[in-house]
Order: C-alpha cells, then structure tokens, then sequence
C-alpha cells in the first residue's frame, strides 16, 4: 500500500469526527454561531502537484505526531482570521501583534478540539519549504466558512524523515512475579517516594483572547463555581478528591471531604 492509499484509509475514517470538534471549538474560541468546513481531498497525482502552484508568502502552521503535517494559508485568510481575533476590518494590516493573537487562537482551538496539545507556531515563508520539495504524501483544500467569511488552507501530511523519526526499541523489564525482592510488593514499595505534584482548582472559566488582553490589576473573574462548593485536588492532572480550604498556621490548606477509593487512585496513577 502507498503513502498516499495509508494516509487515505486515516483521513476517511477520522474526517467527519475530526471536522465536528473543530467546529465546535470554532465556535467556542470565536463565540460565533455560523461554522462550517468543506474538505475536498486531492487524489495521489494532484496531492503530488499541488506544492509546485503554490504562491508564495504564505503563513505556514506544522505540526508531527507519527507524521508531518503542514498547514498554509494566504495573507487574505490571515487577514480574515484577524478580523475574527481583533475585531477590525479584515483589509487591515497584518502585524506581528495580530500574528500572535492569531497563533494564539489557533492554539487554543487545536487544544479544545483534541487535535493537538502542543502551542502550534505560525510563521510566514517565502518559498516552498524541503518538506514539499519532493512531496510524496496527501493533500487536500480546506474552506473555513465562519459568518460567512472564507479562509482557505491547503493542508498536507506525508511521513517523516528518517531522521525525525526516533528510533524504539523494546524495553526489558524485571521479573515482576513472586514473592522475592523483584516481585510486585518491593517494586510498589520502591514508587511510594516518588514526588506527585498536587493542584487545587477554585474553579474555571473561558473567556475570550480579547478579555484576557484587556484583563489588568483589579480585574474580577466570575469563576464556574458557586461560593460553598467544595474545591477539587488533582494528583498529576487527575481528580483523586473534593475538600474545603482551611488555614494551617500561616498557609491555606485544603480539608479532604470526598476521596476515591485507594485502588481507584492507584489504578489512576499508574
């Protein structure tokens, strides 16, 4: 099977799922009701041409998980975003500013949508990058429609260089049956001085890009939480308990209410 037919079987089977949480985060990130996406996907000999009708700058977004995957787009589609971002007209300048709030927005909406959970980089380029010079992958046109603004991006992903790929090899492991000083009770009892970091969260709330840069000292959040409500302590990003703050001597502390069970916060640790 090629590239193209494995990259293929992925897209098809992860499109409309993938379509449906970008934009329901579209939506969320840029509090507008109208949203859709058209995705039409090139065959194997127009996903191999479509690099050479590029027309260059464009702002290009790259992102890799077990390939590489490059977004591009235009100064108009850039200019669209902005409008969205800034609110200002979508013929305004684009600035370094507008880029960050743009790259910013875009972030957050991969982040919600769960299709990655990295701070992506938007960045301009001049000419066709190395990973397109020899492009043996797929592509595919993408048209955003929100409130009926269009923003245009030509997506591609093709696997990754052989040395951007890191090299598995598989681990060896101890025996972890018996009674002996290898089995399960010496290796547990090994984990139990190992440091978790312990987050109590008061409460959460979105807001939009342009609140947070309008936010300044003596700023007031509304939080989700109503004032009574038990707060929530996370053990390396996992719920494990629910309690009331309290004050030890100088320092605020937290009084466990509610706990889960120890075999649930074992099997949520491991």
């Amino acid at each position: 099977m090629s590239n193209y037919e494995n990259f293929k079987t992925l897209f098809d089977s992860g499109v409309e799922n993938t379509k449906s949480a970008l934009v329901d985060s579209i939506k969320s990130v840029f509090s507008k009701e109208n949203v859709t996406i058209d995705v039409s996907l090139k065959d194997e000999e127009a996903s191999k041409s479509v690099p050479s009708e590029l027309k260059f700058p464009l702002y290009s977004i790259e992102l890799s998980d077990q390939n590489h995957h490059q977004l591009l787009m235009d100064i108009d589609s850039i200019k669209a975003l902005s409008a969205f971002v800034d609110g200002v007209e979508d013929d305004a300048e684009i600035n370094d500013e507008s880029v960050q709030k743009i790259q910013a927005s875009l972030s957050e909406i991969l982040k919600e949508s769960k299709i990655s959970s990295n701070d992506l980089s938007l960045a301009v380029i001049q000419e066709m990058p190395q990973s397109l010079s020899e492009f043996n992958g797929l592509s595919s046109s993408i048209v955003l429609d929100i409130e009926g603004s269009k923003i245009n991006v030509v997506y591609f992903t093709s696997a990754l260089d052989a040395d951007e790929k890191v090299d598995v090899a598989n681990p060896e492991f101890s025996n972890l049956t018996g009674d002996g000083p290898s089995g399960p009770t010496h290796n547990m009892q090994m984990l139990m001085d190992v440091e978790l970091e312990v987050q109590v969260e008061l409460g959460r709330k979105k807001i939009k890009i342009q609140d947070v840069m309008s936010l300044g000292k003596g700023s007031v959040l509304e939080l989700d939480k109503n004032a009574g409500e038990p707060l929530e302590l996370y053990v390396n990003d996992t719920k494990l308990a629910e309690g009331e703050v309290v004050v030890v001597e100088d320092h605020f502390g937290i009084k466990i209410t509610q706990l889960i069970s120890p075999n649930e916060r074992m099997k949520s640790l491991s």
